[in-house]
């Protein structure tokens, strides 16, 4: 950024300011115009014009700030520049009222800027406040006075500070736009920083899924249909026999298998017998599954949306 010493009034400038303050004459602030022409050894109190000027400007406002201010405002810009040029003064016009125009002031740069042509698409503007103070009683007391100017840059880190969002429909990178550099944003949502279910997010945490496999514990509580399980098995039945001699290598099966029984002892014969019984084990015969439902395949996570070209920038 360029550093500006303060306006010089020229001889002509603070005579016609005098002749305005005395009533005699007006004044009309009319253009501002750039120069990149040499004033190391020029005295800027006796210049009549600048040295190889470049462009010029109309003044975009002029208020009135009390009895003895005026304030000016211009816009300097690239727009329209074939060629790029160090922009080493900027001079302030004025008319008197027969429409003559005077160099009233000029300010020189202690370290000029670039002034880029515009061939690469970007826009660079200044934007250069002028204050011109008056004394009255017929003393002229002028002092022309830089106020500030904002170059193109500093309006983007005003704007765009680092770190903030840029999004766009179909928008072109913000370095080309604005300058600065920009990290794109893709395929992601925004969600604001804070607390959500319990988590706290700062900004520029990043999380999230696209897709979620639900887990036994996300599960809701249901239940299945029986499906095709069943449970089969079989023993001969004959009425007036031993129960126990009708069990072979073919009954019982499935869930049924022989089981031993109680031990019996015969006081009369001295004769133990142990009796036989009939047991059930399901898990002997156990077919088919519960009925099958679901496909297997992660669960979305998209909400409705818009899609837009997002960026936030770095540095």
């Amino acid at each position: 950024m360029a550093t500006w010493n303060n306006y010089v009034a020229t001889a002509e400038g603070r005579a016609l300011l005098a002749r305005a303050i005395a009533g005699t004459d007006t004044i009309s602030i009319t253009r501002v115009r750039t120069s990149s022409g040499d004033y190391s050894k020029i005295e800027l109190a006796n210049l009549t014009e600048m040295l190889d000027k470049k462009q010029e400007f109309k003044v975009q406002s002029v208020n009135i700030i009390d009895d003895n201010t005026t304030k000016i405002e211009v816009n300097i810009t690239n727009v329209g520049l074939a060629e790029s040029y160090p922009m080493t003064a900027i001079g302030v016009y004025a008319e008197d009222s027969s429409g003559v125009e005077y160099l009233l002031a000029i300010s020189t740069a202690v370290q000029p800027d670039i002034m880029p042509a515009m061939s690469d698409g970007t826009v660079k503007t200044i934007l250069t406040k002028i204050y011109i103070t008056t004394a009255s009683a017929g003393v002229v007391n002028v002092t022309i006075d830089m106020d500030t100017y904002v170059t193109r840059g500093e309006c983007i880190d005003i704007s765009h500070p680092v770190g903030s969002l840029y999004m766009h429909i179909g928008g072109k990178d913000p370095a080309t736009l604005f300058g600065g550099t920009w990290k794109q944003i893709v395929g992601r949502y925004i969600m604001a920083s804070g607390t959500v279910n319990g988590k706290t997010y700062v900004a520029g945490d990043t999380g999230g899924e696209s897709t979620h496999p639900i887990k036994r514990e996300e599960m809701p509580r249901h239940g299945h249909t029986r499906g095709s399980m069943n449970i089969t098995g079989g023993n001969i039945v004959m009425d007036d026999m031993t129960f126990g001699s009708y069990f072979n290598d073919t009954y019982p099966n499935g869930a049924f298998y022989k089981l031993r029984g109680n031990v019996h002892y015969d006081a009369k014969s001295h004769e133990t017998d142990q009796g036989w019984a009939l047991g059930f084990d399901a898990s002997r015969s156990w077919t088919g599954t519960t009925s099958i439902e679901g496909g297997s395949q992660p669960m979305p996570m998209l909400p409705l949306f818009t899609a837009v070209d997002a960026w936030y920038r770095i540095k």
